[in-house]
């Protein structure tokens, strides 16, 4: 007897990765895009996907600028996985830290056109979930595959 389409999805895919990636856009970028390609064939919904790479991109364009200082001598070190049922995304930079709760709403009408800032808020609203270790230079991030009727 054959298992329902979803149980064989689950139980034959999962991808992870441990990488450290320099502060090269390239280098970044392909990572994004391989994250991309992993849940697209794990059949996630392509908003789902987009919603991901951004928060994706948001963490790490922040660990290089903000963590790392764009030092070329620092890395982000990356840990991915990607399975049917969950994306759960975590980076370390090798800064030292800062705590996510003093950096200001960029919603605010003082900050409206403060040019950086809306990184946490985009990964928080993409993301179902998003931790950050007390010493502040690890973002762990999860997104959660909804079922149909959950996205009606």
């Amino acid at each position: 007897m054959s298992q329902p389409a979803q149980n064989k999805l689950e139980s034959a895919s999962v991808w992870r990765c441990d990488v450290s990636v320099s502060n090269q856009t390239d280098a970044r970028e392909r990572l994004a895009e391989r994250l991309a390609e992993q849940m697209l064939l794990l059949e996630w919904a392509e908003k789902d996907v987009f919603d991901v790479q951004i928060a994706f991109e948001e963490a790490l364009t922040n660990a290089v600028v903000h963590g790392n200082h764009s030092d070329p001598l620092k890395l982000v070190h990356v840990q991915c996985l990607v399975t049917a049922a969950e994306v759960c995304l975590s980076m370390r930079d090798e800064g030292t830290g800062f705590n996510p709760e003093d950096v200001p709403d960029p919603r605010h009408p003082d900050n409206l056109h403060t040019p950086s800032g809306r990184g946490i808020m985009l990964i928080r609203h993409f993301m179902d979930k998003v931790e950050f270790t007390p010493s502040g230079n690890v973002v762990t991030m999860t997104k959660y595959r909804k079922t149909q009727s959950q996205r009606l």
